[in-house]
């Protein structure tokens, strides 16, 4: 997770209305301050996906969601702050001397149908697969047993701040994008010379570009072999074996 701000979204805003020329930000002044709030929180969100892609899955991850099988559905309901997946797992327990979890890799909306005959099913590859489906994931072939475990690593939703008090968690600084873009529009709406605020956000857009690589630059991602890889070498397994 990122390291919290120490940037408050009353010093956000007000910063923002400085950059835009404005008047410290209430509930009489020309642009209200419950407008100011809702572009900061827009600015907000747009600035944790830019992140999320800049940095790559692993900056804003929540606490893995943990699926339970029940024998009868293929189908799950996803965590509520559910916003990205990250990764599916599925937990090998140590009854036949191996314990650990694999990789289960996502099917193709044409693919739906693959696992749904057994004697048609594809050889040669893991059996499970998933997909998102809205709200909830599911998985092919249906699981036939109770009690098997799934973990799901996410990004979960972004918590927008209302609060004077409530503090940016994006770290690092980020704010200063976030202010530029709220400049930008208190600029456009009074239809002002936006060049202040522009190149401020031009430099920040600028920063995102020279950090689209991976934040461990000293160990940089590597193509995954999805066929050949499950996460316990090359012994491919099925609900029955474990």
């Amino acid at each position: 997770m990122a390291p919290p701000s120490q940037s408050t979204l009353l010093a956000l805003i007000n910063s923002a209305a400085v950059l835009a020329d404005q008047p410290v930000p209430t509930t009489t002044t020309y642009i209200a301050k419950a407008t100011w709030v809702e572009w900061a929180n827009a600015a907000y969100q747009e600035l944790y996906d830019k992140l999320i892609e800049a940095y790559g899955e692993d900056y804003f991850v929540a606490s893995e969601q943990t699926i339970s099988t029940d024998g009868t559905n293929s189908t799950f309901s996803l965590a509520d702050d559910f916003y990205k997946l990250l990764g599916v797992d599925y937990l090998i327990h140590a009854n036949q001397g191996v314990a650990g979890r694999i990789t289960i890799w996502r099917y193709n909306f044409a693919e739906r149908n693959r696992y749904a005959l057994p004697n048609l099913a594809a050889p040669g590859r893991g059996v499970l697969r998933y997909r998102l489906q809205g709200s909830k994931i599911a998985f092919i072939p249906r699981p036939p047993l109770a009690g098997q475990t799934l973990y799901l690593t996410y990004a979960p939703l972004l918590t927008l701040l209302s609060a004077d008090g409530d503090t940016f968690t994006l770290g690092n600084g980020w704010e200063e994008w976030i202010k530029a873009a709220v400049a930008m529009k208190a600029l456009g709406k009074e239809e002002s010379d936006a060049s202040p605020a522009a190149a401020l956000l031009a430099r920040q857009e600028e920063r995102l570009a020279t950090i689209k690589a991976a934040r461990d630059v000293g160990a940089p991602q590597t193509t995954t072999d999805v066929y050949r890889t499950n996460g316990v070498g090359d012994q491919w397994w099925t609900w029955e074996s474990y």
